[in-house]
């Protein structure tokens, strides 16, 4: 892949990361994405070498993954907690 290609794709994820704070539905762990703030590589950082922005790449990924993956968990917990009080006997008034 070409640098610039790269380049669009770390932008691209970027927004991504960005529509996805805004969404109110969805809860970002707070160190999702602590290591790519950490780093000093933006998709605006043109000079910097094509390996940084693949690095920068890879750490948005994995925030994505947390962030995902968090949002399961949660899903399947309400789920879980949903069909438990479903199954439960109703109570007579």
């Amino acid at each position: 892949m070409r640098k610039q290609e790269l380049i669009h794709i770390h932008c691209l994820l970027a927004v991504t990361r960005d529509h996805l704070a805004d969404q109110e539905a969805i809860e970002i762990p707070i160190d999702a994405f602590d290591v790519y703030d950490d780093s000093e590589v933006r998709p605006t950082a043109i000079a910097k070498r094509k390996e940084a922005h693949k690095k920068a790449v890879d750490q948005l990924l994995a925030g994505f993954q947390i962030t995902l993956t968090t949002q399961q968990r949660s899903a399947d917990a309400l789920s879980s907690s949903l069909k438990s009080s479903d199954s439960s006997p109703a109570q007579s008034s």
